[in-house]
């Protein structure tokens, strides 16, 4: 209840423009009572992050269970589909990118988030590539790096996109994923 009146808060005023009192009126609970949970803004960023890490790992954990990574991302049509469950949305997305420019708090958080995710993900790419579907010449660690920031580019595309333009834009991203990873058009075995 707290964290989602933060986000809306933080998306609708900013990191800097939501203040603690916006935060307790749009939750309903009292200032005492919020400390009692979080000790300020960047904890609730940070709270946030957690939640949204593990949307992250759930999915993440599913694609490193799947018999082939590169069909299963290639199934990934919908952005409704790699976005649900995510208190994260591109427009806090961004507002937390620009405050972590400022804010060494929030930035470390970032960081950490950011390399929890790539960590997990190459881990997945190198598992696939020891069961032999995924193009064993790519360095899991770059192109985990490589896909993270791809992700993060389309989240600043769906904001200035028509619905239309990111749906094709990200339907040529998968592409290019599925490209990247394919053992089988890499000219692998």
């Amino acid at each position: 209840m707290i964290l989602e009146a933060a986000a809306r808060c933080f998306r609708a005023n900013g990191f800097r423009g939501a203040s603690i009192s916006d935060i307790c009126r749009e939750s309903g609970v009292g200032v005492g009572n919020l400390y009692h949970y979080f000790d300020g803004k960047e904890a609730m960023v940070e709270a946030i992050a957690a939640q949204d890490g593990a949307v992250t790992a759930r999915i993440l954990d599913e694609l490193d269970r799947a018999d082939d990574i590169v069909e299963r991302i290639r199934q990934l049509a919908s952005a409704a589909e790699m976005d649900e469950g995510y208190v994260v949305d591109d427009a806090l997305a961004v507002e937390i990118i620009a405050e972590a420019a400022r804010n060494p708090r929030v930035a470390a958080i970032r960081r950490e988030t950011d390399l929890a995710v790539r960590k997990r993900l190459a881990e997945v790419l190198a598992g696939a590539q020891r069961r032999g579907t995924v193009d064993p010449t790519l360095n899991p660690d770059a192109t985990a790096w490589l896909v993270v920031s791809l992700f993060e580019g389309l989240s600043l595309r769906r904001i200035t996109d028509t619905p239309e333009e990111y749906h094709r834009g990200l339907l040529r991203v998968r592409d290019h994923i599925v490209e990247l990873l394919n053992l089988k058009e890499s000219g692998g075995p």
